[in-house]
């Protein structure tokens, strides 16, 4: 699970400034606005608001999103190994989830409980768990988040449950039962130091519709965190609401409402206040030139993953060997994630891009960071973007996808512009399509055909 992209969904309460959630004029669609971690209106939350500057902002991004491919890359192969050696004589031992809590970057406003306890979560597609900060009002020197003895509906699960012995293993339920009755316990591990530890329950989740009636989501499965450790968020948030590609996450089950589609649009972060990102879900309507290609689902932990074909400049395809995008178990193949902000590509692509882009933008005056291969410096006006080669990233189906060229070749600072580029850490991994390589456009996630649509988007058609 991890933090997701630096944004939230937002309804005022406690000094956030949140949007509820609403549906469409049928009824049929429930829609959240997001708004940015680093929001200045955000800023009297610890952890929250602008950062010290935008170079500082973009050290955090370039840290979190290693440590989330490096991650992803050792779970897929821990999954692989842990099949290997499975027999039905072995316990199944937990192992890390891909997902990273200190790197998301999107909150989400959730009632949750009976009555509605009104929560501010991160939005993570790379988690399957939902889950909250528990406790009581009794509870001395504890953080609460949610207090389940103030909820007619909460229903813990028994660890001697078929659930809890069979169905959650892999949500890291800890398989301990001191008594037929005792909570199902968890410990979520996320690496880096990062874990969360509580147990299982049912809870009922209340979404708000358009039209002003609430719609309810019944037999829910959370988590019920007793200790959270190395989430740096823990002050700032109550918790992470799962939107990865499984049977237990909100994605999946808010879907099956509305036709299993789910679409978000993301704005570029120097986008005027009033245009704002959004999460749908539900069946809504499309920016024109809508493109198709396969959604592959189940195949690289809970990421939604796509199979690209070739990536060309200016019409050229690169000299890219195809088995840089075949998907294997222990890594290759590409995923769309909106949890790191910027592109990882395999060496053997990352390479031929980044030298014809370099030399397309050597006239600039070169601007020295270590954490990008290559900056360039500009003073206002004089960088023209119609001199960068038109990037096109091809999938099956030929579909293409045609990012503006602020997409890749990103402003950091007043003054300084980086290629967007990362390439994966040698011991290969998962290619990752970012969040700012998918700015400006709209994001279509159909789970029942297994298809993604995109199409070029200012975010104001919705």
């Amino acid at each position: 699970m991890m933090s997701l992209l630096h944004y939230f969904f937002l309804v005022s309460i406690n000094g956030f400034f949140l949007v509820p959630a609403y549906g469409g004029e049928s009824g049929d669609t429930v829609r959240f606005d997001l708004i940015h971690k680093n929001d200045p209106r955000l800023q009297r939350k610890p952890g929250l608001g602008p950062p010290t500057n935008n170079m500082e902002q973009m050290k955090q991004h370039v840290h979190y999103d290693s440590q989330r491919v490096q991650m992803i890359s050792r779970a897929m192969k821990k999954r692989r190994k842990a099949e290997e050696t499975a027999t039905d004589d072995v316990i199944r031992a937990p192992f890390f989830s891909g997902a990273s809590v200190r790197s998301g970057h999107y909150l989400i406003p959730l009632k949750v409980g009976t009555p509605p306890q009104q929560l501010i979560m991160i939005a993570n597609t790379a988690s399957e768990l939902t889950w909250m900060k528990c406790g009581s009002n009794k509870d001395e020197g504890k953080q609460v988040s949610f207090d389940p003895t103030k909820s007619s509906s909460f229903q813990t699960i028994n660890c001697s449950s078929t659930m809890c012995t069979q169905d959650l293993g892999d949500l890291f339920a800890l398989g301990i039962c001191p008594m037929p009755d005792s909570p199902c316990k968890y410990d979520y591990s996320y690496g880096a130091g990062q874990s969360v530890l509580g147990f299982f329950a049912n809870e009922t989740l209340t979404l708000q519709m358009k039209s002003g009636t609430e719609k309810k989501m019944e037999q829910f499965l959370v988590g019920c965190n007793e200790i959270i450790e190395g989430i740096e968020e823990n002050d700032a948030i109550d918790g992470v609401v799962g939107l990865g590609y499984s049977i237990y996450s909100f994605a999946v089950r808010g879907s099956e409402s509305f036709g299993y589609k789910f679409s978000y649009c993301l704005v570029d972060h120097f986008s005027p206040e009033n245009v704002r990102s959004y999460l749908v879900f539900g069946e809504t309507r499309h920016p024109p030139h809508m493109q198709h290609t396969d959604l592959v689902l189940g195949k690289v932990l809970t990421f939604y993953g796509v199979n690209v074909v070739g990536i060309s400049l200016d019409g050229v395809m690169l000299d890219i060997p195809s088995e840089v995008w075949e998907l294997r178990d222990d890594g290759g193949g590409t995923i769309i994630d909106e949890g790191s902000t910027l592109t990882f590509l395999a060496m053997d692509a990352y390479r031929p891009l980044m030298d014809a882009l370099i030399k397309s933008l050597t006239k600039y005056t070169k601007y020295e960071d270590p954490r990008f291969e290559f900056c360039i410096s500009v003073k206002p006006g004089e960088f023209n973007a119609t001199e960068v080669p038109k990037l096109r990233i091809h999938f099956t189906g030929e579909a293409r996808m045609e990012p503006p060229v602020k997409n890749y070749v990103i402003q950091v600072d007043d003054g300084v512009r980086c290629l967007g580029f990362q390439p994966l850490p040698p011991e290969g991994g998962v290619s990752v399509i970012g969040n700012i390589m998918q700015q400006n456009m709209f994001w279509e996630f159909d789970l029942k055909t297994s298809r993604l649509g995109f199409a070029p988007s200012s975010c104001t058609d919705e």
